[in-house]
């Protein structure tokens, strides 16, 4: 079963692969777990499958689309990260994917508080892998995984989400939460830390 960004915008190419039995569409959160669930109980197989979101080939070799999964709309629901991959010796370097660490000492971690975006880039899969809505994890959920993270000795963070400032005081609030744990953070999506610098806003780039 293959997965992610480039299943998604190629199912039909993907399956043309003869490695490839069956491909889970856009977010694969619910739709891979059940998937998995389904054929230790017998009911999904290589070439049939009934599971919301999940492109296949029957028996003849005819690709099936199943129906997409409606997008989480209570991200909270979704269990807490495990700490073991992001503990991983390996996020110990002085670098990550935004370039050079602010913090020198202790791990750093990727974290996603939102998921989804509303703009339509055509370089980008964000609408197509999360839907055009940007859908929140309460903050109260955000705080949870930047104290666990803190806990285990991360001391940065890399902000994953498609649209971080969907929501520009939900925005500041997670900000002051990063502060609060004294955890340096790094906003890698797709929207420019200057939206917080239109007028109206009272912010500079030194008070970002």
């Amino acid at each position: 079963a293959e997965g992610g960004g480039h299943a998604s915008g190629d199912v039909d190419g993907v399956l043309k692969n003869p490695n490839v039995d069956m491909v889970v569409r856009q977010e694969g959160l619910i739709t891979f777990p059940k998937l998995c669930h389904s054929i230790e109980k017998g009911l999904s197989k290589r070439n049939s499958t009934s599971i919301l979101g999940v492109s296949y080939k029957d028996k003849n070799g005819k690709t099936i689309h199943n129906p997409n999964r409606p997008f989480i709309q209570n991200l909270d629901i979704l269990a807490p990260r495990q700490l073991t991959i992001p503990l991983h010796k390996m996020y110990d370097t002085q670098e990550h994917t935004g370039g050079s660490r602010g913090m020198q000492l202790g791990r750093h971690a990727y974290i996603m508080t939102s998921l989804g975006c509303p703009g339509h880039c055509r370089f980008c899969m964000s609408d197509l892998m999360s839907g055009s809505k940007t859908r929140f994890f309460s903050l109260e959920r955000v705080e949870e995984n930047v104290r666990r993270l803190a806990e285990a000795r991360v001391t940065e963070s890399i902000v994953e989400d498609d649209q971080l400032l969907a929501d520009i005081p939900r925005a500041m609030k997670i900000m002051d939460i990063f502060k609060k744990y004294s955890m340096i953070w790094f906003e890698e999506g797709g929207v420019s830390m200057f939206k917080l610098m239109k007028p109206g806003h009272g912010l500079t780039y030194k008070s970002i």
